[in-house]
This record gives C-alpha cells, sequence and structure tokens, in this order.
C-alpha cells in the first residue's frame, strides 16, 4: 500500500509563511555559493525524461542550479490555509518511497525528513533525519527507503534529542552534496509512504 504525498500534477509549486516568517511549501537552499531553483516541468510521452510506459503528459519536479557544495529543496507542509506549518503522523507506515532521475554523475544525494519541534516553538527548529545514496544510475529509478536507513543529522538549530517518533513530521527534503558537475538538475515524481501496518490509522 501506498500514500501519496507528493505528485507534482499541478502547475506551480505552493510557497508562503507562517505567521513567524517560517517558509512554507517549497523551500529551496544551498551553500552561500548556491543557486537552486525549483520548479514543475511538464513531460510528454515519448520525451527523453518521460516515466516507462508513460501515456499522456506527466509533471515533474525539477531542481536545478549552481550547487558548489550543497544544495536542495525541502517541502515544508502548508496547513489548509496554506499558513500554518502543519505536521503529519507517519508512524503507521514502513518507510518513504520516491521517483528520482539520475545522471550517473557519482554525486551524494540525500532525502530527509523534517519531523518534530519543540515544544510552543516558533522558530525553525525541526529535528532532521538523512539519507544519502550515490546518483550511480542513469534514468529514472524508484527508491525506497525503510525509517531505519534515516539517521539523525545535527544542523545546530536547536532541534529536540528525542528519538525518531514519526509521529510529527513537518516536511521532507532532495538534495546534492559536492555535485560534479557543479551545476546539476535533478528530476523527482511520486514521493510517497509506503507499507502500512496493519492495524494502525493512515495518515490524515
Amino acid at each position: 500500500q501506498h500514500y501519496l504525498l507528493d505528485d507534482f500534477e499541478t502547475d506551480s509549486l505552493y510557497a508562503g509563511e507562517d505567521a513567524y516568517g517560517i517558509g512554507l511549501g517549497f523551500v529551496t537552499w544551498g551553500d552561500s555559493a548556491a543557486l537552486v531553483k525549483a520548479e514543475i516541468q511538464q513531460i510528454a510521452a515519448g520525451d527523453p525524461l518521460a516515466m516507462p510506459l508513460q501515456t499522456g503528459e506527466n509533471r515533474v519536479l525539477a531542481v536545478k542550479g549552481d550547487i558548489p557544495e550543497w544544495g536542495g529543496v525541502t517541502h515544508n507542509f502548508e496547513g489548509p490555509t496554506g499558513d500554518v506549518w502543519a505536521s503529519m503522523d507517519w508512524s503507521t507506515w514502513l518507510g518513504v518511497t520516491f521517483r528520482v532521475y539520475g545522471s550517473n554523475t557519482g554525486s551524494e544525494l540525500l532525502f530527509e525528513i523534517q519531523e518534530n519541534r519543540n515544544p510552543g516553538s516558533m522558530v525553525n527548529d525541526v529535528e532532521v533525519w538523512s539519507y544519502s545514496f550515490r546518483d550511480n544510475f542513469s534514468g529514472w529509478k524508484q527508491v525506497f527507503v525503510p525509517w531505519d536507513k534515516f539517521h539523525r543529522k545535527e544542523i545546530g538549530n536547536g532541534a529536540p534529542r528525542d528519538g525518531r517518533t514519526l509521529t510529527e513530521v513537518h516536511g521532507w527534503a532532495f538534495g546534492v552534496v559536492s555535485p560534479s558537475p557543479e551545476s546539476v538538475t535533478y528530476y523527482l515524481d511520486d514521493v510517497a509512504l509506503y507499507g502500512e501496518i496493519a492495524g494502525l490509522g493512515r495518515v490524515d
């Protein structure tokens, strides 16, 4: 079973802020020299970027830019009104899956979870859990990452240290570290949870 989080079948990516100025929706980031852009790209059937067996058009997330050291994009979950940083309970699932288009550069790629914050927080103090893998393939690949493959990443933001509970997940992120070449474009699609645990509830 799967629970689809983002399939990017929209014309544009949402971007906003909560009452404390924290970016919501799709937020790009990177080292001091990085210029990162995230946008929806429409792919026609028969295009070199088309999915295997694709018919009709498909939209994907394109993450591109000049990234000397590190950079990427985070989806901070926006609430229904678009101005509240929302969270989801992922604890009833076995892991996360996504499709990524590789270029066989050998660069290190990251997929990360932005988990719980301190009570009453007014700053971005999410606890980050990170999974890294190599761009050692060409074309589309579906990646499955069970929760135990994620490791805590200290970024100096005052995040809690209470373990990976997955009951308050505030977002996910995709990025690249020390890319080769430095000017990169990666494509992402169908970010989802997989393997619902029997007898437990679904994500709301």
